[in-house]
């Protein structure tokens, strides 16, 4: 609908970096997460448990019975922190190098009518 409004403007999108700390933590549980799945498939999870004479918990002999349903929890409940710590919700809206909205400021997204008149309130700034 912008285009057709204003058809000079160019109009990109891009990935909004998530915060680094956010992206490191992601990737220790991505792998975790591999690590988990390992160790459950292999068996070695329960050497490392007699090794430290720890007990075997009731989710341990669970998880060691039925390995694919514990093995596709372990990675879709991982796969799904992973993405919560990278989504950045940002929806940010530059024209000429200017922030003119901010989801992450805002909390939430413009509707079109206000997105057409802040853009073309600054069309009209930037022709006075």
């Amino acid at each position: 609908f912008l285009q057709s409004s204003f058809p000079s403007i160019n109009i990109e999108g891009e990935v909004y970096p998530p915060p680094i700390t956010r992206v490191r933590l992601a990737q220790f549980l991505s792998t975790v997460k591999f690590v988990f799945i390992g160790l459950l498939i292999s068996g070695f999870s329960e050497r490392v448990l007699d090794a430290f004479n720890l007990g075997r918990p009731a989710v341990f002999l669970w998880a060691n019975e039925n390995k694919i349903t514990a093995g596709m929890i372990a990675f879709f409940l991982m796969n799904t922190m992973e993405q919560q710590l990278l989504s950045t919700g940002a929806f940010e809206v530059s024209l000429n190098g200017i922030n003119v909205w901010s989801k992450l400021d805002t909390g939430r997204l413009p509707s079109a009518e206000e997105l057409q008149q802040i853009i073309q309130q600054q069309y009209s700034f930037k022709s006075m």
